[in-house]
């Protein structure tokens, strides 16, 4: 589909290329293809902030990022842009642009991952498949001309936006978009800036639904959403309390909530979710792992310490875990919660689905798969892709190579604490508690049972290899998880570590 912008002197034309990982071509590739006879045009040239925000807002639909035409190919630290032009506008993500010598990192990508940073530019090897967006002259037959009254109300996901006519102190914004329903506007991520600033035309400074009068000096958007993106102009917020507006140039600043600005409003008024409230029981306490409680389990989020699918297993075995099961969004968002802010340490997590022989997927801790959470066009058939990792960025998931190192989650159940009962006999001579086994009992059982399998893991990993060659054989079909085992009998978690450990072998004899 093709993407008109209005520029400062004409028309151009954009086209966006791979969405999905078989579509996306190195940078040479993918200039060709924009300069193909029925597009004629090139790899895009961004020359103003307005192209720019226009361009981000289209990111949202990427989860790789995408080529555009600046690189120093022909001259190091001499950029220019595929069409000839100049540099007079520069968007870089902070460490960039890099410079290595010759046969370095010469061509620039737009990054759409993590999107706090989604629109930055970034140095990239120029032989790496990714998406692009190619530009063009709009043809003379076709007359794109921006419409010369204003819309009234503008519309964004499941939201619209509109400008109260009226500049008013902050409160009094407040109240006026609340008699229509409405809130002063959240801005949650930077698609959504980029689409409000391209309404807004740079003629508006606006009121935000962001202030710290009311809660103790910490800023806080009023429809309680968290705050997990900003755009704060340089050297703010410079104020501990006061409001938030919207400047010109799309940057947030804060000021006395006095003043009189236009207001921004958001319909309907939206609220986040309910958080799940938490069930009994507590987590380990923070001696080596950190556990982080959410409904009925505890969560250990290692980010530092990346390793392949099979000795994540492992770890989180040793912890009396699995590596965690999704069931449900409210699960997922809380994952992702936490992952957003350990992304500068890895990227995407291990999760516990794997695929089996038979070409299902399965949790390893043999959880029902009754929610998923993919990535546009995954899980991809590409083979030996079989475990799955998630995003830190946006919790999506995606198979990949069991050997890969990432981050991991484990995941175990609360340590529900019950008061011992105590039943005495009609003589009062016996008594008995009911006890819950410690987990360094647990543990222990664990441990023992890892060395009895690395034991046998040599005969296993044969029958692994003998399953592989010959998995159009008879499999038995009367049991959740057949990676491993043609027993009748329904997996247990001995056999999810029977899986593991086939898998380190195996892993262990390749390396």
């Amino acid at each position: 589909m093709m993407k008109t912008v209005w520029s400062f002197t004409e028309l151009q034309c954009y086209k966006f290329f791979g969405f999905n990982q078989e579509d996306q071509k190195n940078w040479k590739n993918a200039r060709k293809d924009c300069q193909k006879e029925e597009f004629g045009g090139n790899l895009v040239a961004i020359l103003n902030k307005r192209v720019q925000a226009f361009l981000t807002f289209h990111l949202n639909k990427f989860q790789s990022d995408v080529w555009i035409g600046l690189n120093d190919i022909n001259e190091d630290q001499m950029y220019l842009w595929t069409n000839g032009r100049g540099v007079s506008y520069t968007n870089w993500e902070k460490g960039f642009p890099l410079s290595y010598g010759p046969n370095s990192e010469d061509c620039i990508a737009m990054t759409s991952l993590p999107y706090k940073s989604a629109g930055l530019w970034r140095n990239s090897y120029c032989y790496y498949n990714k998406g692009y967006i190619c530009q063009a002259n709009v043809h003379p037959k076709y007359s794109f001309l921006p419409s010369t009254t204003p819309e009234q109300r503008f519309r964004y996901r499941n939201s619209s936006y509109f400008i109260i006519e009226a500049k008013m102190t902050w409160e009094d914004a407040k109240q006026s978009c609340e008699r229509r329903d409405s809130s002063l506007a959240s801005i949650l991520d930077p698609f959504s800036l980029s689409y409000l600033w391209l309404k807004l035309k740079q003629k508006r400074i606006v009121w935000l639904g962001l202030n710290s009068n009311l809660t103790g000096g910490q800023y806080i958007w009023i429809d309680k959403f968290r705050m997990k993106y900003t755009k704060w102009a340089a050297n703010e917020p410079k104020q501990k309390l006061g409001c938030v507006y919207m400047d010109l140039d799309g940057t947030w600043k804060t000021d006395s909530c006095n003043i009189k600005n236009f207001p921004l409003c958001k319909y309907p008024k939206v609220f986040p979710p309910t958080v799940p409230p938490q069930e009994p029981g507590n987590c380990p306490l923070a001696v080596e792992k950190s556990w982080v409680p959410f409904r009925g389990h505890c969560y250990h989020f290692e980010a530092s310490s990346k390793m392949s699918w099979p000795k994540a297993s492992l770890a989180c075995l040793q912890l009396d875990a699995s590596l965690v099961s999704v069931m449900d969004t409210a699960e997922a968002n809380f994952l992702t919660e936490i992952t957003e802010n350990l992304e500068s340490k890895s990227q995407a997590f291990w999760i516990g689905m794997f695929k089996n022989l038979n070409g299902d997927w399965l949790w390893i801790d043999n959880a029902v798969v009754n929610f998923v959470n993919w990535n546009t066009g995954e899980p991809s058939s590409q083979n030996d892709e079989d475990c799955v990792e998630m995003f830190a960025s946006n919790g999506i998931w995606n198979n990949v190579y069991c050997n890969s190192y990432l981050g991991y989650i484990c995941k175990k159940p609360k340590i529900v604490e019950t008061v011992p009962t105590e039943k005495i006999s009609e003589n009062k001579e016996s008594r008995k508690t009911d006890v819950i086994p410690s987990p360094t009992h647990n543990k222990a059982i664990i441990v023992v049972v890892l060395v009895i399998l690395i034991v046998s893991g040599a005969a296993l990993t044969g029958f692994y290899f003998y399953k592989k060659r010959n998995q159009h054989g008879s499999i038995e079909e009367n049991f959740e998880n057949s990676f491993y085992f043609t027993g009748g009998d329904a997996p247990t978690t001995s056999d999810g570590i029977d899986l593991v450990m086939n898998m380190e072998k195996n892993e262990q004899a390749t390396n």
